[in-house]
């Protein structure tokens, strides 16, 4: 007679064999890489308000209007340039 643990090994309850559960997914990578490039934005907009540069676009150097500020703070580019 099989045991309670016999019956769930056998149809495979609590043992899992998907590679999900033994690494990181490409999305859960892909994710991670993410996050670490919106820090990386947010870091770099806030060394523009210290440096005064807040708000300017990096590439033509005109105001960035609000609402895409407000959209986006770490945005680095004005509407114009950003078309481009």
């Amino acid at each position: 007679m099989k045991s309670p643990l016999d019956h769930r090994q056998a149809d495979g309850i609590g043992m899992s064999s998907a590679p999900s559960d033994h690494a990181c997914t490409d999305s859960e990578i892909t994710g991670g890489q993410a996050q670490e490039d919106d820090i990386k934005r947010i870091d770099a907009a806030l060394r523009r308000l210290e440096d005064g540069r807040f708000g300017l676009c990096l590439y033509c150097g005109d105001q960035i209007s609000m609402k895409r500020l407000d959209r986006d703070p770490a945005i680095m580019s004005c509407g114009t340039c950003n078309e481009d």
